[in-house]
């Protein structure tokens, strides 16, 4: 065999795999929803693309769905949604949120059921509207609400300190139990479902969902 055409197919795959690993680790993450905590959102078997560029020009908004290390456990990470930012002072009533001393808008939508850990669960589910700090109007997003949770929380964010939930409010385990995220823990902003595998069909892909933007989806 030509060694020049050898080293060529050699040195072609070398980019290949540098520019993958660069894309990886410098520009996206991937992450594969291995729980329940952010229905109807995301639902497991979702494999979500994150971003890594953008929270170095600006800082995390209000509503962001962000992919982190788990504070408790830096190998492991998860998935929540911004609710609250440095210096907010956040009031939670079970399941709903006072933000600076103004109620969080909620608009109720009806009665849904999930498959949830296997099981079907049936809920609440509302528009919540989280007020953007740092431009205008209002980040909607749903929320399911299984059995309305009895916690009581009065809560102030620390400088550089993030409070994280799950959409799925009384199946999240979340900032509410182990605390803050720390800004540099926050590792890539989920932008987009890329392909959904459905666990509990034979893992059938749900074809409504791929390459669905996170924060367009239409929960029917």
């Amino acid at each position: 065999m030509d060694k020049n055409k050898v080293w060529k197919e050699i040195k072609g795959w070398a980019i290949a795999i540098g520019i993958a690993l660069f894309l990886r680790y410098f520009i996206f993450q991937f992450f594969f929803i291995p729980s329940g905590s952010m229905i109807p959102t995301l639902l497991v078997g979702d494999l979500v693309l994150g971003e890594k560029i953008s929270y170095r020009f600006k800082k995390p908004e209000r509503g962001d769905v962000v992919i982190f290390y788990y504070p408790k456990d830096k190998s492991v990470f998860y998935i929540k949604r911004i609710i609250g930012l440095p210096g907010d002072n956040l009031t939670i009533y079970g399941d709903f949120i006072e933000i600076n001393g103004k109620k969080v808008k909620y608009e109720y939508i009806g009665e849904k059921s999930f498959i949830d850990n296997g099981k079907k669960v049936l809920g609440k589910l509302y528009i919540e509207y989280l007020p953007k700090k740092y431009s205008s109007g209002y980040k909607k997003h749903y929320v399911f609400i299984e059995k309305n949770n009895p916690m009581v929380l009065n809560i102030h964010i620390p400088k550089n300190k993030y409070f994280v939930m799950g959409d799925n409010r009384d199946n999240s385990y979340d900032s509410r139990y182990w605390g803050f995220v720390d800004k540099k823990d926050i590792n890539a902003r989920g932008i987009l479902i890329l392909i959904s595998l459905d666990k509990y069909h034979y893992y059938l892909p749900r074809l409504n969902r791929i390459l669905r933007p996170i924060d367009k989806l239409d929960i029917k």
